[in-house]
């Protein structure tokens, strides 16, 4: 209850567990507290709740002790040229951990790391980075970072950090929306669909990434394109719903002939609600590679995204809806005939 997790054999606590106790709130510290002391008293088990070892443990343990013949002016004049910690550690013959105490004990603050260096020390930028270049490619021809970074072979990072030095302004992000205003469904569907280009190609025509037009996508239900004929065809295996006297729809279909087609689904119909994937494995108890396991087949299967992954929580894709509401109707469906057929 306490970790959002159940006790099954093979779960994993949430990766912050081992932080959990110093951020409990003081009235539910107190409330385990209590029930600890009642499950100690109920088993009859003579030991405090909270122990710790005495204080006659720590003799004979040299603990690092701050070199008190250093003058306050001393050290504040070592550390106001700026050298890093490790250094005036260093000179002072100290360890870092003594460093720290001595700090602390004067009251003197740490060495601060170095500035960034001005613009007289700047290393020119060669190539596509070039600040005649940078501007042609990112001002006049309107190419992306990311895209700058591709040809110039660094991170987007770099060409950022570049732009800045060249004093080349940024363009404006496009408010919420406005992709979405400004094209077509149409014509988004006769380009990739109809002409097959990539989500990346029309994200450079119109001066956006790939993943902008994959959700445009998405939300305008334009198919994905077609499997590419050097992949092999998923088997085909028994449809759980054949006994079924229901016509399914064709992504269900193609779903329902995959192996453990059934408990991917099963799954599948847990997400939504959830904040992550990853909390909604924890509650089947399972791992996390097991459970986007058994997603990947439903939406694999369907050829559509089926989740929006990107939420908090975890919401549909208007045809994930359907499909989701199909796949609980045909489980209850499913669960009843097995019931029925058990009591028979």
């Amino acid at each position: 209850m306490l970790l959002g997790a159940e006790p099954h054999r093979g779960n994993h606590p949430p990766a912050w567990a081992h932080r959990f106790t110093y951020r409990l709130h003081p009235d539910l510290r107190a409330f385990l507290t209590d029930q600890a002391a009642a499950i100690l008293a109920a088993h009859k088990i003579k030991e405090p709740v909270w122990w710790e070892p005495p204080d006659d443990w720590l003799n004979g343990i040299a603990l690092p002790v701050a070199p008190l013949d250093i003058t306050t002016e001393c050290l504040a004049a070592l550390l106001a040229t700026g050298p890093p910690a490790g250094d005036v550690a260093k000179e002072l013959g100290l360890t870092m951990h003594q460093l720290r105490l001595l700090l602390e004990s004067r009251g003197v603050s740490a060495p601060k790391p170095p500035g960034p260096r001005g613009p007289g020390h700047l290393t020119p930028r060669k190539g596509d980075l070039a600040p005649d270049r940078l501007r042609h490619l990112y001002m006049e021809r309107g190419m992306q970072q990311k895209d700058i970074a591709e040809l110039a072979g660094c991170s987007p990072a770099i060409v950022r950090y570049s732009l800045r030095e060249a004093e080349i302004p940024l363009r404006p992000r496009r408010a919420a929306g406005e992709l979405a205003r400004s094209v077509d469904p149409a014509w988004l569907a006769t380009e990739y669909y109809v002409k097959g280009r990539t989500a990346a190609d029309i994200g450079r025509e119109l001066n956006t990434g790939g993943n902008s037009i994959t959700n445009l996508l998405d939300a305008w239900e334009i198919p994905r394109h077609p499997t590419s004929g050097h992949t092999p065809p998923p088997r085909i295996h028994t449809n759980p719903f054949d006994s079924l006297p229901v016509k399914l729809s064709p992504a269900m279909r193609r779903i329902s002939i995959r192996q453990n087609s059934l408990t991917a689904l099963r799954s599948a119909v847990l997400v939504p609600g959830y904040p992550t994937r990853r909390s909604a494995a924890l509650t089947l108890g399972i791992p996390r590679t097991t459970f986007n396991a058994r997603l990947r087949l439903v939406e694999d299967g369907a050829r559509f995204a089926v989740f929006n992954h990107r939420k908090r929580p975890v919401t549909l894709m208007p045809r994930g809806q359907r499909l989701i509401r199909e796949a609980k109707r045909l489980i209850a469906l499913l669960d009843e005939s097995r019931a029925a057929h058990q009591e028979g």
